[in-house]
């Protein structure tokens, strides 16, 4: 009796060992959504299937940013630029020449109205994470010595079609893993209030 009631305990350790295994596993399959306090920088908040191209982060010159990025649309830095975080899009990504990106990036492509590469980049990308695309990713031809991509490949089958570039260290494959992006609060107009008007020349602006 003794000997089955040892056996029933050891029995049962392990299936809670298996179990919190299991959940584990799936905690990391699917992560928690993200919420607007996860960045550092968010631009362009209407909905991510409805592509405008006048929503987005841009950044036009050097950079140096500590944090992660998003948007419902477009991430586009350009110039000699250091991330140090994660880069999320609902859409589309593109880096041009000599940005250094410590951190993940990730596309979900979420509009059909969106027709560039789901990930686009230039000569001299270091890319030290890993890289997931609900589309193609276009880093140029393998030949493009002068960029780095450290870290894993994810993107939809057939992955030789949906990538192009530098051979990443840690391989390719079309297991893909979206977050969730925030889910921001509707704007509330203040424009159709009674009294509000246009102001179109300098003035006096009324209490009220």
């Amino acid at each position: 009796m003794k000997n089955i009631y040892t056996f029933f305990i050891k029995f049962s350790i392990a299936s809670l060992f298996v179990l919190c295994g299991n959940m584990a596993n799936a905690q990391a399959d699917n992560p928690p959504p993200l919420t607007i306090k996860d960045f550092a920088i968010w631009g362009g908040s209407n909905p991510a299937n409805l592509y405008d191209k006048k929503q987005g982060v841009y950044s036009k010159g050097k950079a140096t940013i500590i944090g992660n990025i998003g948007s419902n649309h477009l991430v586009e830095l350009k110039g000699k630029s250091t991330i140090t975080g994660n880069i999320y899009s609902g859409n589309g990504i593109l880096l041009k020449e000599d940005i250094k990106i410590t951190g993940n990036l990730f596309s979900l492509k979420a509009s059909p109205n969106y027709k560039d590469p789901a990930i686009e980049g230039k000569e001299k990308l270091e890319v030290y994470g890993n890289i997931t695309a609900n589309g193609k990713i276009d880093f140029g031809k393998d030949k493009n010595t002068k960029s780095v991509i450290s870290g894993l490949v994810s993107v939809p089958a057939p992955t030789a079609a949906n990538y192009e570039g530098p051979v990443p260290s840690l391989g390719i494959n079309d297991t893909l893993n979206l977050p969730v992006l925030p889910a921001l609060p509707n704007v509330t107009p203040f424009d159709n209030r009674v009294g509000t008007k246009d102001i179109t020349k300098g003035g006096k602006i009324q209490p009220g």
